[in-house]
Formats: structure tokens, sequence, C-alpha cells
């Protein structure tokens, strides 16, 4: 097993682990980053409480297709 330097750890939980989608589609929606940011937050203090808080926030951008009753 390789093992890292603390200057390493360091570097590699400070970098962002995903690309923006509106770099890699036009056709995201304006305002998914930011829903998706808080999903994938490293720290899980900064994450969606619960499953239904996330889909609440992504509902938005897809009108009709999540119903809290079937989650």
């Amino acid at each position: 097993m390789k093992t890292m330097s603390k200057y390493a750890v360091t570097t590699t939980l400070e970098k962002p682990d995903w690309t923006n989608p509106t770099v890699i589609s036009a056709d995201v929606p304006a305002g998914i980053e930011g829903v998706l940011r808080r999903a994938l937050a490293k720290r899980p203090e900064d994450r969606y409480p619960s499953m239904t808080a996330f889909a609440g926030d992504l509902v938005a951008f897809a009108p009709g297709a999540f119903s809290p009753a079937t989650a």
C-alpha cells in the first residue's frame, strides 16, 4: 500500500472531485451546479440532511419527476 504525505493528502482533499456539468453540456439547467455541489460536499454537515431534501431541490429542474410519496 502506498502512503501519502500530509501535503498530498491535504492537496487531494482540497481539490474538487467533479467537473461542473455545465462544462460538459450546455443543456444542463442553470442552477443545478449548486444542488450537485451540495450533494457532493466533502463535509457531511455541508450535504443535504436527507434524500427528500435533495430531491426537493432537484424537482425544480424536472417538475413532476419526483413524488415524496414514492420515495
